[in-house]
């Protein structure tokens, strides 16, 4: 055997027993301090299953928003199908072509994004979306897309939280879907006020001009920004609006959930 095979060898042998290692490590760590439902706070019996319990799971696929919804922002809205627009929308508000959520924020989405976003539990997102958002679930109105681009955070706040939310969602959005992910494409150029509990003007005004985009990345390109939550859309149109300044062709927006207007 040769020097080469001994270190892959070795390097193999060691890797198999890291894995058996953290294996062991996560039963232990799973007896000691059993997971919990993100949502309603149930033990989980599932060794290593650190997200929702089987009810939540079910309420998760209850709260998919399949039903009618405003044809650009993705609004719940009442009555039948129908290729209806909000008021918002109507009004001409959003600068984005479509935009689609997939489950309602009122719900164990909901409560993952918090999670997710103020607690510091930075693998939520993703494993929401590697564990439980199923294949044929992707809205119809996605579709050609050339490239994912999360919506920034600003770098003053990227340095608060430890991680950039929007960032790891595309990331597990691309690896499910095959979309390629630009997260150098589009950036916050000023730290703005959490849009959290503020009105719908000031959600408007606060984020007026806050991104720019790189021509090179979206150019000619049919853009899906990314984000954890939609309510108004004002902050999927500031920075869908850079997007389309910068010579995209097609911008859409796809976010986890949709907390209504």
């Amino acid at each position: 055997m040769g020097t080469g095979e001994v270190v892959r060898a070795g390097l193999d042998a060691a890797a198999g027993a890291l894995e058996r290692v953290k294996r062991v490590g996560g039963v232990v760590l799973d007896w000691l301090y059993p997971p919990h439902c993100v949502h309603c706070g149930a033990v989980l019996a599932e060794t290593g299953r650190r997200v929702l319990c089987p009810d939540c799971v079910l309420d998760l696929e209850e709260s998919r928003l399949a039903g009618p919804v405003c044809s650009t922002c993705g609004v719940p809205l009442p009555g039948g199908p129908g290729d209806v627009d909000c008021g918002l929308c109507r009004q001409g508000a959003q600068t984005f072509d479509v935009g689609r959520s997939l489950f309602s924020y009122d719900g164990p989405a909901g409560s993952v994004v918090r999670s997710f976003k103020y607690r510091g539990a930075y693998y939520l997102g993703e494993a929401l979306v590697e564990d439980y958002v199923r294949d044929g679930w992707l809205p119809d109105e996605i579709s050609d897309v050339d490239c994912a681009v999360p919506v920034p955070l600003h770098v003053r706040r990227r340095r608060e939280r430890g991680y950039d939310q929007a960032r790891l969602l595309a990331e597990a959005f691309g690896r499910k879907w095959g979309w390629p992910v630009r997260p150098q494409a589009a950036r916050r150029t000023r730290y703005t006020e959490s849009q959290t509990g503020q009105g719908r003007h000031h959600r408007w005004l606060n984020v007026d001009g806050a991104f720019d985009a790189r021509e090179r990345e979206v150019e000619g390109k049919h853009v899906l920004l990314i984000d954890d939550v939609m309510t108004t859309g004002a902050t999927a149109s500031a920075c869908a609006a850079a997007v389309r300044r910068a010579g995209a062709e097609r911008v859409s927006v796809l976010t986890l959930t949709r907390a209504g207007h």
